[in-house]
């Protein structure tokens, strides 16, 4: 609250503290579990409709001014079950709303084993949903730089459900359906040959060899 009245902010949050199933203690943060993509986060910074396309800061937890919601009229949109949160901050965002996310990790985030994050085909299945749809409603003449972010956006997840639908399966042991969906998609061989060196390094390595 106090970093959202000095920088007079209208969204503010915070890095989260990652904890397991089953644990009481986090095992890390979510801005050094992907530091590699979003660099070293040492001190508090804002987040522009731009940033938030690009980065995808859509997991973490805000606290909203009253007065900004009330007057905006932005709210969350009941017909998307995932990428909710991303939706309605990026609409906030280009209603002029100001985000600031603390450095700090003060959130403990638990991610159950029954929850939606935890499927990932249907989770990435609807995020891209949510996806086309921002898309569609943006002006790409107004907004040509976020149009581009999202589009890009769209193909990380769009790859990344290409290996949920692979790594699925293979966590199971269904084999038969890891060969199928392989035979049926030649051209991501070497997506699931990366999929496989995760678990069994000596088959991934071969496979990506053989592709």
């Amino acid at each position: 609250m106090a970093l959202a009245e000095e920088r007079q902010a209208d969204i503010v949050c915070d890095d989260l503290l990652l904890v397991g199933e089953g644990t009481h203690e986090p095992e890390s943060t979510l801005f050094t579990v992907h530091a590699e993509r979003l660099g070293r986060i040492d001190s508090p910074f804002e987040v522009s409709a731009l940033k938030m396309a690009t980065d995808d800061f859509g997991i973490l937890k805000p606290l909203f001014r009253r007065e900004f919601l009330t007057a905006s009229g932005v709210r969350y949109n009941p017909a998307f079950r995932a990428g909710e949160d991303f939706e309605m901050l990026l609409r906030c965002l280009l209603a002029s709303a100001r985000m600031v996310v603390s450095h700090e990790a003060l959130y403990f985030y638990r991610a159950r084993r029954d929850s939606l994050i935890a499927s990932p085909v249907r989770c990435l299945s609807q995020i891209l949903e949510m996806t086309d749809a921002l898309i569609q409603d943006m002006d790409a003449k107004t907004h040509g730089e976020i149009v581009e972010a999202l589009e890009s956006y769209r193909r990380r997840k769009r790859d990344e459900l290409v290996d949920a639908r692979f790594r699925e399966p293979l966590h199971a042991g269904r084999w038969g359906e890891c060969l199928s969906i392989a035979v049926k998609n030649p051209t991501m061989l070497l997506r699931y040959a990366a999929v496989l060196g995760e678990r069994f390094l000596p088959v991934g390595v071969l496979l990506a060899i053989a592709a």
